[in-house]
């Protein structure tokens, strides 16, 4: 039986507003981010959807768990789990940092070098590379899959991001599908940054 994956970054804190990189640190929603969140459990209460998801699962971390947690307030079958692999890109050294900050631009200039001439394994000081991201990412949403026919998964920019080009890749190494179809992501927060940018977390 196939699944339908209905993947949703989480609802805006307040470093999203200040343009800080959260990473892994817990940060919770603002008060936008939380009424975010309502308003897509609100479009998917409307959209006739909420009452055939099987699952919520979501980032263990605050600002993706709220904003689940609202979802599934709207789900009245479904489970709802968290799993550390939707967690957001570990951005080690970075984080707490304003993405203006000399230090950010400079590092993020090294790494995303490296991971443009194919080495995604470059990881940032004392966080992790974008491929260890896509493992983990990846995993978790094969596990969710396992939970129903309709799956409500909440994580954060920066892993969805790596999640979708991990799987472009997987398809790319496959030699790729004539004919394919996705489900966009919702974004319940700000619009994203470029991929492995996670000031938007």
């Amino acid at each position: 039986a196939t699944t339908r994956l209905l993947i949703v970054r989480h609802g805006e804190t307040v470093w999203n507003a200040e343009g800080r990189i959260q990473g892994q640190t817990d940060v919770f929603l603002n008060d936008a981010g939380r009424q975010q969140a309502k308003q897509v459990a609100e479009e998917l209460r409307r959209l006739g959807i909420a009452d055939h998801v099987d699952a919520v699962v979501s980032s263990d971390l605050a600002r993706a768990s709220e904003t689940a947690d609202a979802i599934a307030a709207v789900c009245p079958r479904a489970s709802r789990r968290t799993d550390a692999g939707l967690r957001e890109f570990n951005f080690g050294e970075l984080t707490g940092h304003l993405g203006s900050d000399a230090l950010v631009q400079a590092l993020r200039k090294e790494v995303y070098s490296a991971w443009k001439a194919g080495n995604l394994e470059k990881a940032f000081p004392h966080g992790e590379s974008s491929a260890a991201v896509m493992r983990r990412g990846l995993g978790a949403l094969q596990a969710a899959a396992a939970l129903g026919r309709t799956v409500v998964v909440v994580s954060h920019g920066g892993c969805i991001k790596w999640c979708a080009i991990g799987m472009e890749l997987a398809l790319g190494s496959r030699g790729g599908n004539s004919c394919g179809a996705s489900t966009p992501a919702t974004d319940a927060g700000s619009t994203g940054a470029a991929c492995g940018d996670s000031s938007d977390g």
